[in-house]
């Protein structure tokens, strides 16, 4: 774990050293720095070097891993390269691009955010992996271009107008989190995931994809279920063996979901001689029943197992630390667990484990099957032959609303179950958000996000295109987000065997069925493990909690810490309407059916206080929530 960053000044007598304070800021993601300057470019990394070739020419480095790195260094070196570091990954960056220019990146299979600078050319390149385990934010004005692995090493330049991006709001209390390259901070972008971006010392910019995932669903496989249950099983193996260094502490954390016990499974069979542990995270009488099948899971593994309960009392000790990490304010109250996951493991493990993305990728959770969705009225009316829908049924319907009739022509020239998944998914929808945040009113539209995927038409049912759009936005801007920022706060190596290049792309090929049914969920992984765990692990459906800690609302200090958001940092900016605030808390029935939502305003209230109102903050603060919300 390390992280980068980088300045290019207008000039080169404008030079300030700010990188430096970018490095400091990102410290948490290792303590030693190494800065490279030439000319108007600063570039810098923390915990590890950078590297360069024996004319000087190219030099990169990288905060991640490349997992292929011993085939990626044997076919360089057929063709003549010679390492002086056989670990080094940026040492191979360095000759893969001499080797193949631009290309090099469709060669890597890792979970990495990189720069290389090609000082003959004077272009600089940055890049993420293809699913966007590592983060990476850049940001342009003028001839003023920065980037770095986290936002907050961005406004420590002080180049960086602490200016909340609105539209990135309005995203954020639809989805509960900042989807795509939206930030929090205008002119901040966060990288697509499998994209790269280069730029000259001359302030020219290019952004292009090097890897397309939905490319990948033209290429659709015959094999039947055995056969695919056959060929992850090898995937697995490789993928996790080449993850799994031999000599290091090795921990993986365990959910009772099917995607972390293949990982523990597979890590356990192959690393037999070595130290392993499992670690797991709930919440008390929430997710008691996942919580017993990671201890099950545990035990038929015969693996030491730390297991840490969080309580009404205690789980919003940390919650202002957390928001820091995290860069971006998430509206999932799972943070929490994710923190002390990461708390666990660092004391007795360097590299953990998860198995994220086994859901996405293998339809392994109930919101992908057809008892699950809920579409609204516009968009089964959408299902309608859209002449009629354009010249009868929108014109009828604006005279009633006009906003409902525009709703339901643009819904019909997209596919109704598309639509309506991302809008059964929403936290706010568009009514509570005019109530709520009448600010925020109409600045970001479900369906224009829809439209930002235009090779849907390449994936061949229903529930692939629900796949599709959660591996594209939910999975790297929300779940990978919080596992990245949390782990790294305690030192940690996080590591996704499931989201393997290999892997990834075959099961691409797959084909979901148009409705599929709980008990085919992760069907690849049932028939994998079927005969490792009992029945109670490998059939347990994995569905949504509609109610999740709305119990705890009245058990816990979440009365009082809402109430204090009526007269908020959002309310003084005129971003949160008060009334709003005070009439969903208002008794304890409002307050848990307005949980969700009050939980995602109190998450930015704490972002905005940390981000927008305080000057860059270089290490976490040691405040306490309740501390933080009674300052005026």
């Amino acid at each position: 774990m390390s992280g980068i960053a980088g300045i290019l000044y207008p000039d080169v007598f404008q030079i300030n050293h700010l990188t430096a304070l970018i490095l400091k800021a990102q410290s948490h993601r290792g303590s030693y720095s190494d800065i490279y300057t030439y000319k108007n470019l600063e570039l810098g990394v923390c915990g590890c070097k950078i590297a360069s070739d024996s004319k000087k020419n190219i030099y990169a480095a990288i905060d991640g891993n490349i997992f292929n790195l011993p085939q990626l260094r044997k076919d360089l070196e057929k063709i003549g390269y010679v390492f002086t570091d056989q670990e080094e990954s940026a040492e191979a960056l360095v000759f893969a691009y001499d080797a193949w220019g631009e290309e090099f990146l469709t060669r890597l299979d890792g979970e990495f955010a990189l720069f290389l600078f090609d000082r003959q050319q004077e272009w600089v390149y940055i890049a993420r992996d293809r699913i966007g385990n590592k983060p990476l934010y850049w940001y342009q004005e003028g001839y003023n271009f920065i980037f770095a692995s986290e936002l907050k090493g961005i406004l420590a330049t002080g180049m960086v107008p602490q200016t909340p991006a609105l539209d990135g709001f309005a995203a954020y209390l639809t989805l509960g989190y900042f989807p795509q390259d939206m930030t929090p901070i205008q002119k901040v972008n966060k990288l697509l995931p499998g994209h790269f971006l280069r730029f000259s010392l001359h302030s020219s910019k290019l952004i292009h994809p090097y890897w397309s995932y939905s490319s990948y669903f033209t290429f659709s496989t015959m094999d039947n279920s055995a056969l695919t249950a056959s060929k992850l099983d090898r995937l697995l193996q490789s993928s996790i063996g080449m993850r799994a260094p031999e000599g290091i502490p090795l921990g993986t954390f365990i959910s009772g979901g099917l995607g972390s016990a293949s990982i523990a499974y597979y890590l356990k069979r192959l690393r037999s001689e070595q130290p392993l542990h499992a670690y797991s995270a709930g919440f008390q009488g929430q997710n008691e029943e996942d919580l017993q099948a990671a201890l099950t899971i545990a035990r038929k593994l015969h693996l030491p197992h730390e297991l840490d309960i969080l309580t009404p009392k205690n789980f919003l000790e940390d919650f202002v630390k957390i928001i820091w990490h995290l860069d971006e304010p998430l509206a999932d109250p799972n943070i929490l667990a994710t923190w002390q996951l990461g708390r666990l493991a660092h004391a007795k493990s360097k590299i953990v484990f998860s198995g994220m993305g086994s859901d996405e990728l293998l339809a392994g959770h109930s919101r992908y099957t057809l008892g699950e969705r809920n579409l609204p009225f516009t968009t089964l009316l959408a299902q309608t032959a859209y002449p009629l829908i354009q010249y009868i049924i929108s014109p009828l319907i604006s005279f009633i609303s006009p906003r409902l009739g525009y709703k339901l022509l643009l819904e019909s020239r997209t596919n109704p179950w598309q639509s309506g998944y991302l809008q059964s998914n929403a936290l706010f929808d568009e009514n509570m958000i005019q109530a709520a945040a009448p600010t925020l009113s109409g600045l970001f539209d479900l369906d224009i996000l829809l439209h930002k995927f235009h090779h849907l038409s390449r994936i061949k049912s229903i529930v692939s295109s629900f796949l599709y759009f959660d591996v594209k936005t939910r999975l790297p801007d929300l779940f990978m987000l919080q596992y990245e920022r949390l782990t790294a706060a305690f030192g940690l190596d996080w590591r996704t065997p499931f989201l393997s290049a290999p892997i990834v792309e075959y099961l691409a090929g797959f084909t979901e069925p148009e409705n599929l049914q709980e008990r085919d969920t992760a069907s690849a992984l049932k028939i994998i493990l079927r005969d490792v765990f009992p029945p109670e692990v490998t059939n347990r459906p994995k569905r949504t909690r509609r109610q999740f800690l709305r119990p705890w609302v009245e058990l816990s200090d979440l009365p009082y810490l809402f109430g204090l958001l009526s007269r908020g940092t959002l309310v003084e900016a005129g971003i949160v309407d008060p009334g709003w605030i005070e009439n969903h808390n208002a008794n304890p029935d409002k307050r848990r059916a307005a949980f969700p939502y009050l939980w995602a305003i109190l998450a930015l209230e704490v972002w905005y206080r940390l981000y927008i109102n305080y000057p860059p903050l270089m290490t976490p603060p040691e405040i306490t929530l309740k501390e933080l919300l009674e300052k005026t």
